[in-house]
């Protein structure tokens, strides 16, 4: 099972090897069009935080991040009470995997082309609650293809919020350093994610499983929610766009 699941990752990195650029063509910071300059980490961070834009992005990815996390640490204890073998939940992780790095793919194909940052993480959170809220109807059923196709559907607008909002923090936070500010946006979310995987693996063992995956619905409707009230300030392709000169 472990070679298979490497061949699985391995196959799965192949695609960024080969289409993942060495540069964006959009500068992602300052720093990226100069010479490097010292600049205090609170410093970049404090002016990143009082970006009210950037600190909504940052509770909309946290929520997100953290359904995402939850459901892989969990997936033996949200998946097995409804029929799921190892095997069933093995082709459900990879499926969720590679469906996700698609969707990736084609978001950030999309996004080079229109830079629509703020419209794909609405319809990326809107999509992923709307399409995980329907797994607590099919959970009911027991049916893993009906459950496992239905995830995977969700994840084809989970995964994406990654990419999507890390790119989105740079537009929001430009000038700032882009390493500071999608660096907080990660560590948030890592850390948010950490205890809610405690909290849905804590509702599976000792409610139901339904009831973690219930959570995770709630959480990602609450992301929606946030993503409404975000505004689109696109700061570093307004600078690049108007004629400019580095001291």
């Amino acid at each position: 099972m472990l070679w298979v699941q490497n061949m699985w990752v391995t196959a799965i990195c192949i695609p960024y090897l080969i289409f993942i650029e060495d540069k964006p063509k959009l500068p992602p910071s300052l720093v990226a069009l100069e010479k490097p300059k010292e600049a205090p980490f609170c410093e970049n961070l404090s002016g990143a935080l009082r970006l009210s834009e950037y600190r909504k992005l940052i509770g909309a990815f946290m929520l997100m991040q953290g359904c995402f996390l939850a459901f892989g640490t969990n997936i033996n204890q949200l998946f097995t009470p409804v029929g799921f073998t190892t095997v069933d939940i093995s082709v459900l992780g990879a499926g969720v995997i590679l469906i996700g790095v698609v969707a990736s793919m084609v978001a950030g194909v999309i996004l080079n082309k229109t830079h629509k940052y703020l419209l794909m993480i609405r319809i990326s959170a809107a999509g992923a609650s709307i399409l995980v809220g329907l797994a607590l109807i099919s959970f009911t059923t027991h049916n893993v293809d009906l459950i496992s196709a239905n995830m995977i559907a969700g994840a084809c607008f989970l995964v994406p919020v990654i990419p999507v909002s890390i790119d989105f923090s740079a537009e929001l936070t430009f000038p700032q350093e882009e390493t500071v500010s999608t660096g907080f946006l990660l560590m948030s979310a890592q850390a948010f994610g950490f205890f809610f995987s405690i909290i849905v693996l804590m509702l599976c063992e000792h409610v139901a499983a339904i009831a973690g995956l219930a959570s995770i619905v709630l959480c990602s409707c609450v992301a929606t929610i946030i993503c409404i009230f975000i505004k689109e300030d696109l700061r570093r392709i307004k600078f690049v766009s108007k004629p400019f000169q580095l001291n």
